[in-house]
């Protein structure tokens, strides 16, 4: 793999925040709300939200 296939620290943060996004709207429109939940504390530990 060359250097530029390699995403930077941005960029990954920008894909899971993505990722996170899109299984968190697919949890709810399935009604799986622990996993809506799940994903919401993992994207606020992500962004700096996490409860102390």
């Amino acid at each position: 793999m060359s250097k530029a296939d390699h995403l930077n620290r941005p960029e990954m943060a920008a894909k899971l925040v993505c990722t996170l996004e899109t299984a968190m709207y697919r949890a709810m429109r399935e009604k799986q709300y622990s996993a809506v939940a799940s994903n919401a504390k993992v994207l606020m530990k992500l962004v700096g939200l996490e409860a102390k």
